[in-house]
């Protein structure tokens, strides 16, 4: 794979709450291109491109810029995969639930 593209659209009664295909692309080395639906724009950060959700426009360019690029997409693979060492990975994550009501236990 190439990319990952993620033009998720939020809708009355939806919107993206976290994409965790977004963690797995990164894991994987995959550059990704999501859209700023719900949480999306927050898990990718600058470790890939968020693009307006209904930005056709924008998602021409970003899709068109990664596939003409061999070099941008290896610098978003590799910063991609920063966070899934320190923040998805499973001992990261238990970590922080056991913070989190560490902390609500202190409360």
């Amino acid at each position: 794979m190439d990319i990952l593209v993620a033009p998720s659209q939020t809708i009355f009664n939806w919107r993206e709450q976290f994409g965790r295909m977004l963690i797995e692309a990164f894991a994987c080395g995959v550059p990704v291109i999501g859209s700023d639906s719900g949480e999306i724009l927050y898990v990718i950060q600058d470790t890939g491109l968020v693009v307006g959700e209904k930005d056709e426009l924008g998602w021409v360019a970003a899709i068109s810029e990664l596939l003409n690029s061999p070099s941008r997409r290896q610098e978003l693979a590799t910063k991609g995969l920063e966070p899934t060492h320190t923040l998805y990975a499973w001992t990261s994550v238990a970590k922080q639930h056991l913070e989190f009501f560490t902390e609500l236990l202190n409360k």
